[in-house]
């Protein structure tokens, strides 16, 4: 398990928030090289259940961010 802090979606903040909990993990290279990987996407409430005012994708939702981030660091050359 690795557990990393980020202070917002955006993408220059994400990916090096991302990379550093793969690399300490073992690397994402060798999570999934030659491997085919599925990534089971967390959509488990309706629309209208909500966490306060923050929008689904910061509380319930993936973030598209966050889903575009990790599958950009799994097609990155090892």
């Amino acid at each position: 398990m690795a557990i990393g802090k980020c202070t917002s979606y955006q993408p220059r903040r994400l990916l090096p928030v991302l990379e550093g909990m793969f690399d300490k993990l073992g690397g994402l290279g060798k999570l999934v090289k030659g491997k085919t990987v599925a990534i089971k996407l967390n959509f488990n409430v309706g629309s209208t259940v909500r966490l306060g005012y923050h929008p689904l994708g910061d509380s319930h939702w993936a973030n598209p961010n966050l889903i575009c981030a990790v599958m950009s660091l799994m097609t990155r050359p090892a």
